[in-house]
């Protein structure tokens, strides 16, 4: 998926605020245990105390009697008993004991007491030995640039940029959201609701570079395909209607004939033998053609019910089918048409039922008779491949048109041409044949459909 998918974003966003936050926790740490980040160093302190310092242990080394020397800051000396020797802080007198502990203080207290100074204290060093200790009041101010405030709001502002880019991003997923998310979901609801109440019309708009969008795209196309599926549906059911309509003229026409035909050698309009003998042929004609609709229905019945019988039994192509072409040649030769059947018919042996493939050939070689004009060409010729035969059934008719193609094996189904010239027939032949192939294992299919002409094809599992 390109840069621009939903998953590639969401994943910048969750890694930026990720990053984003650790830095802001870090940073936070960091600023809370870290004192020196608001408050003088030591370093600081004792440059600025440093020059006090060595004068004082210059005084203390020469035993002078006073140690006041000229300071920027006031200050308090004490030795290592805790006596005062000099101080210019006020709480502390000359020649007074102090607790060392207490005055060597560095807490929130002396802040309490003197909030304008830092407290800091400097050994005084003899010979290298601690004589005493010097307590300095500094200005904050000496310590610090800029004000303490200022500062903080500083040291603080990567903290605070973070926390609005970490604010920008939320409000950013959100609305990357709701545009490439929730609002196409909410289109494919929509669009939902109407199909559920048979309105395929309305259309989502969505972009094609996303996960969602190809969700959609999907979408749309299935809702294509539901629509053309209805209509087509909405076909099929008028043509099964048509269908029940051309049934009961192809039941009612032969029945009529038969009634007639019947009373007419009752009532004695025909006596002689001849003619008696041509209106029993006629009536023996629309009987089997009553048969073969009744059959039909039956077969296509029974085809529903999955109570079809198919046995199944091992036995050689070639005599089969050579035997089923002799009966066939005789039935297409007398209409008129020609045939063409092969001189050789792989001799393979295949595990069907011998009456059903007969039916699969009768009713596929009637179809190319019905089909085909006066001077028409069926011919059949078979393929051996590694797992199927296959056998082609070819004639020179009026052929099958391409919208009609994908639905000529449907139950009840008959193309547009056969309907417009009045060509009788149930439209469950080849529904029938279909049943019967699939339940070898093998498969039927319409090969080559044109104005020339169509040709069937089925194989067998070898």
């Amino acid at each position: 998926m390109n840069s621009e998918s939903i998953s590639f974003k969401l994943k910048v966003f969750s890694v930026t605020t990720v990053i984003l936050l650790c830095f802001v926790i870090i940073y936070s740490y960091f600023i809370l245990y870290n004192k020196n980040t608001f408050y003088p160093t030591v370093n600081k302190g004792r440059l600025l105390t440093n020059s006090i310092k060595v004068k004082l242990e210059e005084d203390l080394s020469e035993n002078k009697a006073s140690l006041k020397e000229k300071s920027n800051f006031i200050y308090t000396v004490v030795d290592l008993k805790g006596k005062v020797l000099f101080s210019s802080i006020s709480e502390y007198k000359k020649d007074d004991l102090v607790n060392l502990q207490d005055f060597m203080e560095y807490d929130s207290k002396s802040a309490m007491v003197h909030p304008e100074f830092v407290r800091f204290t400097q050994p005084l060093i003899i010979n290298n030995s601690e004589v005493a200790l010097a307590t300095f009041l500094i200005p904050k101010n000496d310590f610090l640039a800029e004000e303490p405030n200022y500062l903080t709001f500083l040291d603080t502002m990567p903290i605070n940029i973070a926390l609005a880019i970490i604010i920008i991003l939320i409000i950013s997923v959100h609305i990357f959201a709701r545009k490439s998310i929730l609002s196409p979901l909410y289109d494919l609801k929509r669009s939902a609701n109407k199909i559920l109440i048979g309105d395929f019309s309305y259309k989502i708009k969505y972009d094609y570079d996303t996960e969602i969008g190809v969700f959609c795209r999907s979408f749309e196309a299935m809702r294509d395909e539901l629509r053309v599926s209805r209509e087509k549906e909405l076909d099929i059911k008028n043509n099964e209607k048509e269908l029940l309509a051309c049934l009961s003229h192809d039941i009612k026409t032969p029945l009529t004939a038969i009634h007639g035909y019947v009373s007419g050698i009752k009532d004695g309009i025909v006596k002689d033998k001849d003619g008696i003998d041509n209106y029993c042929e006629i009536i023996l004609n629309r009987v089997k053609m009553l048969t073969k609709l009744l059959e039909d229905i039956l077969e296509h019945s029974k085809a529903e019910l999955n109570k079809m019988n198919i046995t199944l039994t091992e036995f050689y192509s070639g005599d089969f089918f050579s035997d089923i072409l002799n009966d066939l040649s005789v039935e297409i030769k007398s209409t008129g048409l020609e045939f063409n059947a092969p001189k050789v018919i792989p001799n393979l042996l295949i595990n069907a039922d011998k009456k059903r493939l007969s039916q699969v050939m009768y009713n596929l070689i009637s179809n190319s008779i019905k089909y085909s004009n006066e001077t028409g060409i069926i011919s059949i010729y078979f393929e051996s491949t590694k797992n199927y035969l296959k056998i082609y059934i070819k004639d020179t008719g009026i052929g099958i048109s391409s919208a009609d193609v994908p639905y000529i094996f449907k139950k009840f189904y008959r193309g547009e041409k056969s309907r417009n010239q009045n060509i009788p027939g149930s439209g469950l032949g080849l529904s029938i044949s279909k049943y019967i192939i699939e339940a070898h294992g093998g498969f039927i299919e319409c090969t080559e459909s044109s104005s020339n002409g169509t040709t069937i094809c089925f194989s067998l599992p070898l």
